[in-house]
């Protein structure tokens, strides 16, 4: 009797955790966020025209994990300014340009602001990497423009190589992204340092925005990561007999912002920059139809998209993806256990 019950024990056991890898319970962690937080999570946010995904990904991981929204931007630039030698160069023949260095990881980002030993805060130096300026006189419209522009006008500027369309948009994307600064302070200051790699400049003049809203990071984050083999790097944390989306679950039946670093081709036609690498968060998940969802907060503003089979929801910036989708986008998750 005693050997029945014990085989009925173990086939329990073994039952339960058949259960928990197939669970597809509602979650979205954004419910257990304070409000400043859930103001942010609930609305989108674009990163524009440059490739600083990571950073917004890092951003939203990080906010959780402070308590409070963090400045995408911010950090973004943080990162990018310390990409230095051979880094540099295979961005700028990824990029085809070299105004700053773009591309990047969600964990590496979050190191380097460790390394840095704070953070802004996202009213001090805003998020928002895209703003609506008039088109110049005698031509109809307006533009949409952002950080990556005002990166290539101050490259341009420096260079003494500026256009007519950069002498009219730099100084209103000046005062967009550093308002606390003279617009021609900021050009004299750029002037004056053109050997420095512009990516630099800019994050100084950005971490000097900060101000007020700088806040000190005085402990280690615990950073819990698993990655799924790829052709560019033959590590693999995932076991044989597990898929990605068991550790997806595992950070948001903690209640995590979980990290996101997918192939986007998966998805979109559009990609990211290495081969349709691109960054975005995790906030939930449930069943649609009888599938299991994973919902993805991604920063490309209200945009749709999107192939068929993935659910946008421009309200807030989100998509819903198939697990099986994502088991095969996915390349790496993490999310901050501390």
């Amino acid at each position: 009797m005693k050997h029945v019950t014990g085989i009925f024990l173990i086939l329990s056991f073994l039952g339960s955790l058949s259960f928990a890898s197939d669970d597809c319970s509602n979650i979205d962690v954004r419910k257990s966020m304070n409000p400043s937080l859930q103001k942010r999570f609930y609305a989108p946010y674009d990163q524009g025209q440059i490739g600083w995904c990571f950073g917004y990904a890092a951003a939203d991981v990080l906010s959780q994990a402070v308590g409070e929204p963090v400045s995408a931007i911010h950090l973004s630039s943080r990162y990018a300014s310390t990409v230095t030698g051979v880094g540099r160069l295979a961005r700028s023949i990824f990029m085809r340009k070299n105004a700053v260095s773009e591309g990047g990881f969600i964990e590496g980002a979050i190191d380097e602001m460790e390394e840095l030993g704070h953070y802004c805060e996202a009213s001090a130096v805003p998020s928002e990497g895209t703003m609506v300026i008039s088109a110049r006189d005698g031509v109809t419209g307006y533009n949409v423009l952002g950080t990556a522009e005002l990166m290539g006008y101050l490259k341009s500027y420096s260079e003494g190589t500026c256009t007519e369309d950069c002498a009219y948009f730099i100084n209103p994307l000046i005062r967009r992204y550093f308002p606390n600064q003279d617009v021609n302070v900021v050009k004299e200051y750029i002037l004056a340092n053109k050997t420095q790699p512009l990516d630099r400049l800019v994050f100084e003049l950005f971490d000097q925005k900060c101000g007020q809203g700088r806040k000190a990071i005085t402990s280690k984050f615990a950073i819990e990561s698993y990655q799924n083999s790829t052709s560019r790097n033959k590590r693999r944390d995932i076991q044989p007999q597990e898929e990605i989306s068991d550790h997806i679950d595992q950070g948001l039946n903690a209640q995590k912002v979980v990290g996101l670093e997918y192939d986007a081709k998966y998805v979109t036609g559009a990609g990211g920059i290495f081969g349709g690498g691109h960054a975005s968060t995790i906030l939930g998940r449930k069943s649609i139809g009888g599938v299991c969802h994973y919902l993805v907060r991604n920063s490309w503003g209200k945009t749709c998209a999107y192939k068929d089979g993935i659910i946008c929801q421009p309200g807030d910036g989100t998509y819903w993806v198939p697990k099986e989708t994502m088991n095969k986008m996915a390349t790496k998750v993490l999310w901050i256990k501390n």
